[in-house]
């Protein structure tokens, strides 16, 4: 197409509608110590794409890790990797550190209707597990996300 040669974009579906048609939750990690949390950048408290978010990174997570059929063990590998990747990078001892993962009922909508950001980013997340590491080894407790 003539959006190529001039423009140099091409068509792709991954950022189409249909790709997010069944992405009914969003996920959060937060690092917890001595009652304070610090949120991961993987997604905002807004329950938006964090500062991580790009390129392959995005791509991993929403399609790999995360997605509208949560595979549990894609899930637990995807966010201790995350945690683990994170931890190294702001100086965290995994000798013993605690991340809770939060979870928000988000739903899909195809057609335009009022307020509904506002609304979606406004729902409360739910704390649902933790990833424990404890002398460098990782333990994941989590629910079946697709339960709740």
């Amino acid at each position: 197409p003539w959006t190529r040669e001039f423009l140099g974009m091409t068509r792709h579906g991954v950022f189409m509608d249909g790709h997010f048609a069944n992405y009914n939750h969003a996920i959060a990690v937060v690092y917890r110590r001595k009652g304070k949390e610090t949120w991961l950048p993987i997604t905002t408290q807004e329950g938006r794409p964090g500062a991580y978010m790009l390129g392959r990174t995005w791509v991993y997570h929403a399609f790999r890790v995360n997605g509208p059929n949560i595979d549990q063990s894609s899930l637990e590998l995807g966010l201790r990797r995350w945690t683990w990747f994170w931890a190294v990078k702001n100086r965290v001892r995994l000798s013993d550190a605690e991340f809770v993962v939060k979870v928000k009922k988000v739903a899909p909508h195809f057609v335009w209707q009022k307020d509904v950001t506002e609304e979606q980013m406004a729902t409360p997340w739910n704390d649902v597990g933790t990833i424990r590491w404890k002398e460098f080894k990782c333990e994941v407790s989590l629910p079946i996300i697709e339960d709740l």
